[in-house]
Order: structure tokens, then C-alpha cells, then sequence
């Protein structure tokens, strides 16, 4: 029986001889790095997600752009914010015109 992989965290997994990695939402991806590569880093939008709101979207990786997004319940898709800094700037650049919202934190006001 396998084991339940949680829904928010991508995970690995030997087929026909070769690693494959699975993102959240099923896209298949080879020659990721392995997760022993970023155990120590702050976070690894493959292996080693942060607590952001957009953890449990889907996941959807462009190759060419080497950009990681995240899809919205609308449909859109959102530069993941654990994505490489300089790579985040790329896609939020690229992406402004669909952009929904669903991306930015709600800031809390303060009640007088």
C-alpha cells in the first residue's frame, strides 16, 4: 500500500528506472535536484514549500521561463513565492496583465 503524500507538497517517486517528481496537480517533472540539495535552505518550492497562502494550489512549471506558478481556484495563474527571487521578479513582470488578485495578502486593519 503506498503511503499518503500530503496534498501541498510536491514528492518523488521511482518509475520505469527514472526519478520522476510530481507537483501539486499532478504535472510530472525530470532531473529536479534532489531534496537533500535544499534541506537546509529556507524553503524550495519543490520540496520545501513555506506557510504561504498559495501552498495548496495546484503547481504549474514553464521549462522555458524556468518559472514555478501557482493556479488560483479561478483559473489564473500566480508566480509561486517560494520561486527564486530573481525569477519571481521575471514572472511577476510577465504576468501582471491576468492577474486576478488571488495572490496578494489581505492586510489586516485595524479597528478603532
Amino acid at each position: 500500500m503506498a503511503s499518503r503524500v500530503p496534498r501541498d507538497v510536491a514528492y518523488s517517486q521511482k518509475v520505469g528506472g527514472r526519478i520522476i517528481t510530481v507537483l501539486v496537480g499532478g504535472q510530472t517533472l525530470v532531473k529536479v535536484h534532489s531534496p537533500e540539495k535544499c534541506a537546509n535552505d529556507k524553503s524550495c518550492c519543490i520540496h520545501n514549500p513555506s506557510a504561504h497562502h498559495m501552498r495548496d494550489w495546484d503547481q504549474s512549471y514553464t521549462p522555458r521561463s524556468k518559472i514555478m506558478w501557482r493556479r488560483c481556484e479561478h483559473g489564473s495563474l500566480h508566480p509561486d513565492p517560494d520561486n527564486q527571487p530573481h525569477l519571481r521578479l521575471l514572472a511577476d513582470i510577465f504576468h501582471i496583465e491576468d492577474c486576478d488578485g488571488c495572490c496578494e495578502i489581505e492586510e489586516e486593519q485595524e479597528t478603532f
